[in-house]
């Protein structure tokens, strides 16, 4: 059984429709891994935080909160969140999760921008 210091919490960070959902999907797949993907009450709190900083006094310590639950909830496996706004979060959440480890998706912003605008079409 992993003990805390043992026991990962990576979080999936990049932009909107850069391939967050696959990468988390694939990760969180991994038997050692429980993983939650924009789990509503978490992903919340990300993006109000990310989408309006003077937010982030107030809710901060409770995203720290949940994400200290749900890594109890899995262990003795690493836990994994999709939440994909965190880029905006990762400098602090490093600081708050010695344990944290961060997996960026970079990816052309014109392959981003194609496929959005695709997908809006209807094709």
């Amino acid at each position: 059984m992993k003990g805390p210091q043992e026991q990962l919490f990576v979080l999936v960070i990049g932009t909107g429709r850069s391939g967050t959902h696959w990468v988390g999907n694939i990760v969180g797949g991994h038997n050692e891994f429980r993983s939650t993907v924009e789990e509503p009450k978490i992903f919340s709190l990300v993006t109000q935080m990310a989408v309006d900083s003077s937010k982030r006094r107030r809710l901060f310590p409770k995203l720290v909160r949940k994400y200290r639950r749900e890594m109890r909830r899995s262990a003795p496996q690493h836990y994994l969140d999709k939440s994909h706004p965190n880029i905006c979060l990762a400098e602090d959440l490093g600081d708050a999760f010695e344990n944290a480890r961060f997996i960026g998706i970079e990816r052309s912003v014109y392959a981003t921008v194609f496929r959005a605008c695709y997908s809006m079409k209807g094709y």
